[in-house]
């Protein structure tokens, strides 16, 4: 991730330079936006207030911006995973604090529209395994996690400026943190559903963490849930989910992240 920043004193308010964006097409909720002298780049806006709902109002703004630029910078360096967003802090039109997540734009294809060359295969299996590690190492360290890494359609397998061939890219870079193990396992719950393939590496990752012992902290309440992930992650494992069960649609779970 390049360099996350603050907009200077002086300078324009990032808001009087932005434009809708061209990839704002159907039926989303989420509005896109580019710069209007440039269309290399797509931002999404947060208002401070809609990251305390989103929340819960159980972790502050500051700290999950802060920590979401600590988990993106370290998902690249210690997991290789690519993500060409940076974090600027400005004021918005109503002079309120205000989130603006400028990503570049990578000319390419979602990953399940990629032509399944044997370098395609290779990078996403290598993506997936290094999912799964994540997910392992931060059950090992009890530390946050970014939450939303687990489905193809957050990635683009493409190219962006200076690039020689493409690479796989996590462009849906929304702040959604975690921390404790039942969100964990509930994620990777999510993981093991949305994997496009039972890679070996990445399935043996997840099996070490549904067999770690569940902490003997956790409430009651708690536990149940960690079992009815862990329950379900298997059935996904294994093929036992059969067609007709119930299906847990719930995505982000908020957590306190202190």
């Amino acid at each position: 991730m390049k360099e996350n920043m603050h907009i200077e004193k002086g300078q324009s308010r990032l808001y009087s330079k932005l434009v809708p964006s061209d990839l704002n097409t159907g039926d989303t909720t989420r509005k896109f936006y580019q710069f209007d002298n440039d269309s290399s780049k797509v931002i999404r806006i947060d208002s401070f207030e809609e990251l305390e709902d989103r929340y819960n109002n159980m972790a502050k703004p500051n700290i999950v911006i802060d920590l979401g630029k600590k988990l993106f910078q370290e998902i690249q360096t210690d997991y290789n995973i690519k993500v060409p967003s940076k974090i600027i802090i400005d004021k918005n039109e109503e002079n309120k604090d205000t989130v603006y997540i400028v990503t570049d734009k990578i000319n390419g294809v979602a990953l399940e529209k990629a032509e399944k060359t044997p370098d395609f295969l290779m990078k996403l299996e290598d993506l997936y395994v290094s999912i799964s590690k994540y997910y392992l190492d931060k059950l090992n360290s009890k530390d946050a996690h970014l939450a939303d890494l687990n489905s193809e359609s957050q990635y683009i397998y493409g190219t962006k400026k200076g690039d020689e061939k493409p690479e796989i890219y996590l462009v849906d870079t929304d702040l959604y943190l975690n921390k404790g193990d039942v969100a964990l396992l509930h994620n990777v719950k999510w993981l093991v559903r949305h994997m496009p393939k039972k890679f070996d590496r990445a399935v043996e990752n997840i099996r070490k963490i549904i067999e770690t012992p569940l902490s003997k902290d956790l409430s009651d309440l708690d536990r149940i849930k960690a079992e009815k992930e862990i329950r379900e992650s298997l059935n996904f494992i294994n093929g036992t989910f059969k067609v007709g069960d119930k299906v847990d649609e719930e995505g982000f779970i908020p957590t306190p992240l202190t």
